[in-house]
């Protein structure tokens, strides 16, 4: 029902879309990581080095709408696990499950998208994040400001292939994990 109040008090923005950020908003997902470390069940174990994988989300988003499918993912992933990154498909966890892999690691890698959006979640000032940039991504450049991590975006999309899908350059992703390990 509706309320009526004499003053109003509401506190200043955390976040400019697209313009900035406040460290502040780390707070709330501060909390949120530590009540819900606190409250698992399980005691799965969480790799310090971890490639947030797209593969599994296939072509379509749950509103019908296309979602981009990265071609040679697959290869992507090859590299990373050769490097010491364990392959994880994020939808297939649960949320308690996704934030504790992501909040003590000290490298978080995958293409752009929501699941590096997990970052937000992170507690070690350490960590590293390897974005391998598909499309232009505002808000993992906030979050990496507003974390404070290193983070590395690589550009290394090439044409879009005869499917129509994005193909990743492995020599440009290659390249940017020997500079970055």
């Amino acid at each position: 029902r509706d309320g009526r109040v004499g003053k109003l008090i509401l506190p200043s923005s955390q976040c400019w879309r697209g313009v900035s950020a406040s460290p502040g908003m780390c707070v709330v997902f501060d909390r949120i990581r530590e009540k819900m470390l606190r409250s698992r069940t399980s005691s799965t174990r969480t790799p310090p080095k971890v490639y947030l994988s797209r593969r599994g989300l296939g072509g379509t988003r749950a509103s019908g709408e296309a979602r981009e499918v990265i071609a040679n993912e697959e290869e992507a992933e090859a590299l990373f696990r050769g490097r010491g990154y364990e392959i994880l498909q994020p939808e297939s966890l649960a949320i308690e499950e996704q934030v504790a892999v992501v909040a003590n690691a000290t490298h978080v890698a995958g293409p752009s998208g929501s699941a590096l959006h997990l970052m937000l979640f992170n507690a070690n000032p350490q960590a590293r994040l390897v974005e391998l940039r598909t499309k232009r991504a505002y808000n993992q450049l906030l979050i990496s400001a507003i974390r404070g991590n290193e983070a590395f975006h690589v550009s290394c999309e090439t044409k879009k292939g005869a499917t129509g899908h994005t193909n990743l350059d492995m020599d440009v992703v290659e390249r940017a994990l020997r500079e970055i390990d």
